[in-house]
């Protein structure tokens, strides 16, 4: 169960990722990759919203065959309301911490 709620996440970051975070053309200097605490009363810092997440999986192509990690756009958009509010707290909990969990 775990290990799919980490490739779902995995999926999403893959396609919202390059349009809110795109990546520089040369590499920065190191002292860029120094964990930085976040003001909570910025808005680029706060959770993720259900309405984000579900305007999201609407967004998700249903036809196509699953990716790799074998989720289909047909089973994002059929999870149980319950599995959808998990791994929305999933999402946020990862991107508050800027860390993936060590055991899924």
């Amino acid at each position: 169960m775990a290990l799919g709620l980490y490739k779902i996440i995995e999926k999403i970051a893959k396609k919202v990722v390059p349009i809110y975070l795109p990546q520089p053309t040369v590499t920065p200097e190191a002292e860029v990759y120094e964990r930085e605490e976040a003001d909570p009363a910025d808005q680029i810092n706060s959770d993720f919203t259900e309405w984000e997440m579900e305007a999201t999986i609407s967004k998700e192509r249903t036809e196509s065959k699953p990716e790799p990690e074998f989720v289909s756009g047909h089973m994002l958009q059929n999870l149980p309301e319950g599995a959808t509010i998990q791994l929305l707290k999933l999402i946020n909990d990862v991107s508050r911490r800027g860390e993936l969990p060590a055991k899924w």
